[in-house]
């Protein structure tokens, strides 16, 4: 028999609730799923760092393309 973690134990016979965050910054785009608050099941997080490399810098335009590819 599996163990209750003690935050899992005051959900019980509760609903979960999970939350997904979407974040872009100037040259990453993240999102993550959290349940109940407190409990991480996804986190991932796409850099653009290679592209803007050969940019010498952010290219705003390239990177707003590349969030929505990120997104998506």
């Amino acid at each position: 028999m599996k163990k209750m973690h003690p935050r899992d134990k005051s959900m019980a016979g509760k609903q979960s609730v999970r939350i997904l965050g979407i974040e872009s910054s100037c040259d990453e785009t993240a999102a993550a799923v959290v349940e109940n608050g407190t409990r991480i099941l996804s986190n991932v997080v796409a850099s653009q760092i290679d592209i803007h490399k050969k940019d010498g810098g952010v290219f705003p335009e390239g990177a707003s393309r590349q969030h929505v590819l990120s997104i998506t």
